[in-house]
């Protein structure tokens, strides 16, 4: 839990205020979903509130609004997340939102290996999912098998070549195998990526 709390303020540290997965219009439907779970959040600030709008925020790539909020849940319910979403994602082979879920409570449990195995689930229903890409990353850059990391990295941008954070992973890789020049221009691509976020003027308080 330190490692990883240590490498995400390391990564928000140097990436700005928010990584996004993409650049989201005010008005996207997936912003409006997320502000659902805003609403319920304020109106019952449960430990299952809060964890399902961090998972919100993490599934559709608002990496440091979700993960901020995931290190107020406290640890003793991830048992509970894992018994809720193993249920509901063996009930549901088709849905990935419920295996990235249920890679958090495992992560949190210590158990990396499960976490990975949920976010592989993840892409074999949604082979797309660019976050479960990068948290499988991030968990192979924590088991010092930085290289794979990479390739997940790179697979991510294959997706979405708009994944600031994935992007910032992937500099942080080539920054640890001494690919300078890597490191430097990935940096200069989050830098361009965080000044178009800046433009788009997301506001997850709009409308509520």
């Amino acid at each position: 839990m330190k490692k990883c709390v240590i490498g995400f303020s390391f990564l928000l540290f140097f990436s700005g205020n928010v990584l996004w997965a993409r650049i989201y219009s005010p008005n996207d439907p997936v912003i409006t979903e997320i502000r659902q779970y805003v609403r319920a959040y304020k109106a019952n600030p449960t430990a299952e509130d809060q964890f399902e709008l961090a998972m919100a925020y993490g599934y559709n790539g608002f990496i440091e609004k979700g993960w901020k909020l995931l290190k107020k849940v406290p640890k003793s319910y991830a048992p509970e997340v894992v018994e809720r979403y193993k249920k509901l994602s063996d009930e549901n082979p088709n849905e990935p939102t419920y295996p990235f879920k249920l890679g958090f409570g495992y992560y949190f449990m210590g158990d990396k290996a499960a976490a990975k195995a949920s976010f592989y689930r993840v892409l074999e229903r949604d082979p797309k999912q660019v976050w479960a890409m990068g948290f499988i990353a991030f968990i192979e850059g924590e088991e010092h098998r930085t290289e794979t990391g990479i390739g997940w990295c790179k697979r991510a941008l294959e997706v979405d070549k708009d994944a600031m954070a994935i992007h910032f992973l992937l500099a942080e890789g080539y920054r640890r195998t001494g690919n300078y020049l890597g490191f430097v221009t990935e940096m200069i691509t989050v830098g361009r990526l965080k000044t178009k976020e800046k433009a788009s003027g997301i506001n997850f308080e709009d409308k509520m």
